[in-house]
């Protein structure tokens, strides 16, 4: 064991002696990593739901334009491609 553990050893016995609670520092990192993917992942939830949204939005406003151009008379659509060009 290096000196360091060592020291750790023997000041984590006082604290203890001393009524406090020595956390594993194995054990905090874990809990960290664990908070962290779980704030990453309820971002990636609320961005995926507002891409949801608008999709839908977005499907909403094309398909009347889809369909009118489906369903125009063919007259309407050569006169409509004639001024475009």
């Amino acid at each position: 064991m290096t000196p360091e553990g060592k020291a750790r050893q023997n000041i984590n016995a006082l604290l203890v002696a001393e009524g406090w609670h020595v956390c594993n520092v194995a054990d905090l990192t874990q809990i960290l990593v664990v908070a962290e993917v779980d704030r990453h992942l309820s971002i990636a939830r609320e961005v995926e739901a507002d891409v949801d949204a608008k999709l839908k939005r977005a499907e909403s406003l094309t398909q009347p334009l889809l369909l009118s151009e489906c369903f125009a008379p063919q007259s309407d659509i050569h006169a409509s491609q004639s001024k475009n060009h």
